[in-house]
């Protein structure tokens, strides 16, 4: 049985991990958390765990913390059984018992469709029992691209938000913070937590129905009565036209 290996870039955070992967049926491929293997093979429909030897923890950047590490997943020839298709010309088929037959999927064709998904989050083949440090980091150059990618673009939308030009997400999600605490980016503050600033509603009396009303208003919202300016400059010429008066 042909067996391929593939190393997996992480630190077992579920938000900065890429979701389960379907391909085929019954099978649902998983990303192995740091020092974890996961062993698929033969006509199981679940993966066997086992452990990375000697693995360690890592920082993603100089003086980070040590959270970063790599799984494992052995991927083996694997097989199912399937419904034998009959020939047309068969008129018995629906009195016999129904055949299966034995469909091979191989190792290498399974391998590639995963990484090919997984690649941004620091997946890749390896050649040898284990990852070298080379295709460490390559794997973890991979994963280190795709996060500041995203999260140049999240930065750039809470930027663009801040200035008026609008944004449909006004915060970070809590994707986004577990990818910057991995990395030690600093997010900016986001519209939802910016300071607000308090505006003091400055009020004056209609000086017709004696509500109050704002002083820039030019006509009152109780009583309909217009001033044509604002009341504050309506109520200071009707001052001065009573004192010349």
């Amino acid at each position: 049985m042909e067996e391929k290996r593939i190393v997996c870039v992480g630190t077992g955070n579920e938000l900065t991990s890429p979701g389960s992967m379907h391909l085929e049926n019954g099978r649902y491929y998983r990303y192995p958390s740091p020092g974890v293997v996961h062993l698929w093979g033969g006509d199981a429909t679940a993966f066997t765990v086992a452990d990375v030897p000697n693995h360690e923890f890592v920082s993603a950047y100089q003086g980070g913390p040590l959270i970063q590490g790599y799984g494992m997943i052995y991927m083996g020839d694997t097989y199912e059984q399937i419904l034998k298709v009959p020939p047309e010309s068969d008129q018995w088929v629906g009195l016999r018992k129904r055949e299966f037959e034995t469909k091979i999927c191989p190792s290498l064709e399974r391998a590639r469709a995963i990484t090919a998904d997984w690649s941004r989050y620091g997946t890749l083949i390896i050649a040898g029992e284990f990852p070298t440090l080379d295709e460490l980091h390559l794997a973890r150059e991979k994963r280190k691209t795709h996060a500041m990618n995203r999260l140049n673009q999240e930065i750039n939308m809470q930027q663009a938000a801040r200035s008026g030009r609008g944004s449909a997400k006004l915060f970070y999600s809590d994707s986004d913070r577990a990818w910057a605490k991995e990395y030690g980016v600093l997010l900016p503050e986001t519209v939802d937590t910016m300071k607000k600033v308090e505006q003091v509603l400055e009020t004056t009396q209609c000086p017709e129905c004696r509500m109050l009303i704002s002083e820039e208003a030019k006509r009152c919202r109780h009583c309909g009565m217009s001033f044509k300016m604002p009341v504050t400059e309506f109520i200071e010429k009707v001052e001065l036209a009573l004192r010349a008066g």
